[in-house]
């Protein structure tokens, strides 16, 4: 999901990836993303959770010289 944002709005990831606003900035795209994965997976427990999780470590991985603590909008 990350990299279909990054790869469709790269200049609005990277502002949102710099300034710590990544998930005011794409809110609609990852309520889209959520019911998506509320349907396909909805055997799944935690499935949001786990979404979720994975969101917060691609994008610690992505900032330059950042922790993988807290990002920002959560």
């Amino acid at each position: 999901m990350v990299s279909d944002i990054q790869m469709y709005h790269p200049e609005k990831f990277n502002r949102a990836l710099r300034e710590g606003t990544f998930f005011e900035a794409f809110s609609e795209e990852l309520g889209k993303g959520k019911g998506i994965i509320d349907h396909r997976f909805a055997e799944v427990p935690n499935r949001i959770q786990l979404l979720a999780a994975g969101i917060r470590d691609t994008l610690a991985s992505l900032r330059p010289n950042a922790s993988r603590g807290r990002v920002a909008g959560e």
